[in-house]
């Protein structure tokens, strides 16, 4: 029989207001919180587990903040933390592909800027798009070595998506011409690994002339990865559990005279311009060094242009240029989500003030769902703005995405005629496809 003696234990007693319901986790005996929420405890809390009367103090550690430590327990836990591991890796460089800015201004959210400030940010997005083009080029093509999965689940419609984007980003990396023997690709955020997969389908005429790695900073079940691993005479498939901020790719070690490609899928908002940065950085510091190895070129899909960040923004100067600033960047990028707002005439537009408040102001907005793109869109200004501007919405969205995605076009640190192209696919997606943008 299943040992019950658990169900009688009170649960722990933390509120998560988010989920609205308390913790499910069971406290020790004696204690009221459960060993993640004891960081939040008062004296009032605590039974059990004092040193010299005084409540044992609950920290984040410093080398993962999303897990907690007793304080007293710090020196003990910081030589066995498997975050360690990662601080120790050759190539990891605290915040190597950061901005690098000393001050940037707070995110307000978007129901506590004035108004007129929002109007005129609108106004002036209409005014640019009418001086310059902020369109992009549709290029949406097909692949031969996902056919099979996409003819044959036709009434699959979440999977079908998917593959149909990756066929569209493997068609164009074909047309570029980064489909190529004697590569290492390296996918950013790479989370199961799903497009590393295809493309190593798609380059299987290669077989050990091509090499991947894959950088998540999360563990990931199900990789796609572990399909490959096992074929000795297949691609060589590597994992880097890091976040993209701190991973130098230069001193990462490369087979001599091979291109280096990076690829990605729904890098969210600060991920894309991170990414770019830690390719940059790599290009120029192998330059410096006279190493064999070069970027070849990039394609990332973006995606949640609503959780860009000054800080990480690769072209803040031409930013700066279009009459912009850092505040403009933060509204542009919040209205960025209208783009793929959920409202609709079906819906009541009566969006209450309380709903608006709670999105806007709740954890929803830094939560790592795309999803809350949508939610976050339904529900800001509907009480406020004139009803020519609600009805212009998804348009008002759509002019900051392709804002913030044609400044990458102008980034000073490209060399010179350097050709990026975005081809829009699906309601969310922006196709970024950057051609020798790093040679020498």
């Amino acid at each position: 029989m299943a040992d019950n003696s658990n169900n009688s234990r009170p649960h722990c007693e933390y509120y998560l207001p988010r989920k609205k319901r308390f913790c499910r986790m069971i406290p020790k005996v004696g204690d009221r919180l459960c060993g993640e929420h004891m960081l939040y405890a008062s004296e009032a809390y605590n039974e059990l587990g004092n040193i010299n009367k005084q409540e044992r103090k609950r920290i984040p550690c410093p080398l993962d903040s999303k897990h907690t430590v007793y304080e007293d327990k710090l020196e003990k836990h910081l030589k066995l933390c498997n975050a360690r591991h990662t601080t120790l890796s050759d190539y990891y460089e605290k915040e190597v592909n950061s901005g690098h800015i000393s001050q940037s201004i707070s995110k307000r959210p978007l129901s506590d800027i004035p108004e007129e400030k929002v109007l005129h940010i609108i106004n002036k997005l209409y005014k640019l798009s009418k001086d310059q083009s902020l369109s992009s080029e549709r290029s949406i093509l097909q692949h031969h070595s996902l056919k099979e999965e996409i003819d044959g689940n036709p009434d699959a419609t979440n999977a079908i998506k998917h593959y149909l984007q990756q066929a569209s980003i493997i068609g164009n990396m074909e047309k570029f011409g980064l489909l190529r023997s004697q590569a290492c690709y390296i996918e950013f955020g790479a989370g199961r690994g799903k497009l590393s997969h295809w493309v190593a389908r798609a380059l299987s005429e290669y077989n050990n002339k091509v090499e991947f790695v894959l950088i998540d900073r999360a563990n990931n079940r199900r990789k796609l990865d572990c399909m490959h691993t096992s074929n000795k005479m297949g691609p060589k498939f590597e994992r880097v559990k890091m976040d993209i901020e701190h991973f130098n790719l230069a001193k990462y070690s490369f087979k001599a005279d091979w291109d280096v490609i990076g690829i990605g899928k729904h890098l969210c908002g600060a991920a894309t311009d991170v990414s770019l940065r830690c390719l940059m950085n790599t290009q120029s510091q192998n330059s410096k060094c006279r190493t064999r190895n070069s970027v070849r070129g990039a394609i990332l899909a973006l995606c949640c242009h609503h959780r860009c960040d000054w800080k990480s923004y690769v072209n803040r100067e031409y930013f700066l240029e279009l009459g912009f600033d850092e505040e403009d960047f933060n509204v542009i990028c919040s209205l960025s989500s209208w783009a793929t707002c959920s409202f609709h005439k079906g819906q009541s537009e009566g969006v209450s003030a309380e709903t608006s408040t709670s999105v806007m102001h709740g954890k929803e907005i830094g939560s790592d769902s795309c999803a809350n793109e949508s939610n976050l869109g339904s529900a800001v200004f509907q009480s406020r703005l004139n009803q020519d501007f609600r009805q212009k919405r998804e348009e008002i969205g759509q002019l900051c995405k392709q804002l913030l995605n044609v400044t990458l076009e102008f980034e000073t640190i490209l060399c010179e005629g350097a050709e990026v192209i975005f081809s829009n696919f699906y309601l969310q997606n922006e196709l970024s496809i950057g051609i020798n943008v790093f040679s020498i």
